[in-house]
């Protein structure tokens, strides 16, 4: 078995059982979701981005995004339509919000 620590928490054990490969990811997302929440209690936060001409609407930690993939939706090539199926179908799509605007 071999485990590593890659960015953002995100703990890939590789191991091999009965002549297969087993690969896992897993990561604590609770500080990714408190940091959603947060932001999404702080209306200032909202204010500045329009401002500065961005905004962040979502905040999916690298777990959800496996998660996503687990369902059929890949976050880098999915619509916002499919994106948001995708968090509420995993029952993520309020904690992921960071805002409390509405969102496509």
């Amino acid at each position: 078995m071999h485990r590593t620590l890659e960015s953002g928490g995100v703990v890939r054990t590789i191991a091999e059982e009965d002549g297969k490969l087993i690969l896992d990811h897993r990561q604590d997302i609770t500080a990714g979701l408190e940091h959603a929440q947060r932001l999404r209690n702080d209306d200032d936060v909202w204010k500045k981005g329009v401002k500065n001409s961005w905004v962040a609407a979502l905040h999916i930690p690298t777990g959800v995004v496996h998660e996503l993939l687990g369902v059929g939706v890949n976050v880098y090539t999915c619509s916002n339509k499919d994106l948001k199926w995708g968090l509420q179908r995993i029952g993520r799509w309020e904690v992921c919000q960071t805002t409390r605007k509405n969102l496509f």
